[in-house]
């Protein structure tokens, strides 16, 4: 049972670490959730070598393992519920855009950690809930229950305020949320109720989840406007050259932008890069597609090349300009 427990971990480890190198790659280091999901990665991974480790020194009663499995239990426990705290984090910042919200949610969340790394400080000298054997095997006491129904009174009280706020979310990610907090949920049961090692490969692949249908799709976006880059273009051209398909582009270069940033800051340039984006994404059809092609040029694919919806499309824009210097 221990060498499953320790290959599981192994496996999941090397994953999370080799998801953790993937993010890490300096091309992507300047969108705005970069930071809050390596956190998420990292935390995990930490997390994972530390449950890892104690299993590989439980039951040793030479001098090192007889310092190390405790230590090393003692940490883990203490920081059990860091990668769920980073979760929150990562989630909080893509839901609230107040910085006042985000202030007082992350005070909650430390007083969280807190609470458990005193409770295992506390352990450490009356143990309550865990201690080690005369074979330097850890055994759990009655008072691990308080650790798991705190994790799960966290995690259900971050589903349910998301559930209450739904409506302001994006369908999409609000779905997102639901599974993975759903999904934590259940191996925080699964690992209470028996001793699987479920908790942190199910981190591991809620890290992946978030990758493939939450950051992998950023990581193609430009990170001040939020529209596609130019090597998406370049590959969806390829694919309609491919097809045969007609198409039409539009190309947009903003006029005398320098001015603006010269006269008023790169702030406020950047800004109106912003708004601009955000009318032309406003104005095309679902399957169509807007581009930053570079600086303050932009690209419009329209998957049609009649005239008639050509033309609709920049009446939207011209609608939309002409609200926006109201």
């Amino acid at each position: 049972m221990k060498l499953h427990i320790i290959t599981t971990y192994v496996f999941t480890l090397l994953f999370t670490l080799t998801l953790l190198v993937h993010i890490t790659q300096k091309e992507n280091r300047y969108r705005g959730t970069y930071q809050y999901y390596v956190n998420l990665v990292a935390a995990t991974a930490a997390l994972t070598f530390l449950e890892f480790s104690s299993w590989i020194f439980d039951g040793m009663t030479n001098t090192p393992a007889l310092y190390l499995n405790p230590v090393l239990n003692h940490l883990l426990y203490a920081f059990c519920a860091l990668p769920i705290t980073m979760w929150f984090i990562y989630s909080d910042y893509k839901i609230y855009f107040s910085r006042k919200v985000l202030k007082k949610r992350r005070y909650f969340y430390y007083v969280i950690n807190l609470l458990i790394i005193t409770l295992v400080v506390i352990n450490i000298q009356y143990p309550f809930l865990y201690q080690f054997n005369a074979d330097n095997k850890f055994v759990g006491l009655g008072g691990t229950i308080i650790i798991m129904i705190i994790q799960l009174t966290y995690l259900v009280f971050y589903l349910l305020t998301t559930v209450r706020i739904r409506h302001k979310l994006n369908t999409k990610y609000f779905i997102n949320v639901l599974i993975a907090t759903s999904l934590m949920i259940i191996a925080a049961l699964v690992k209470g109720v028996t001793t699987l090692p479920v908790i942190w490969p199910m981190m591991s692949f809620l890290c992946f989840y978030v990758f493939l249908h939450v950051e992998r799709i950023e990581m193609s976006k430009d990170a001040l406007t939020g529209l596609s880059l130019r090597r998406q273009m370049e590959t969806r051209l390829m694919q309609l050259f491919k097809k045969e398909q007609n198409f039409s582009l539009i190309m947009i270069d903003l006029d005398k932008f320098k001015n603006i940033n010269d006269s008023y800051g790169h702030v406020k340039g950047d800004q109106v890069l912003k708004d601009f984006a955000s009318i032309i994404a406003g104005s095309v059809h679902k399957k169509d597609s807007t581009y930053r092609y570079a600086g303050d040029e932009f690209i419009i694919l329209i998957e049609n090349t009649e005239k008639k919806a050509v033309n609709k499309i920049l009446d939207r824009i011209t609608i939309g300009l002409d609200a926006y210097h109201r």
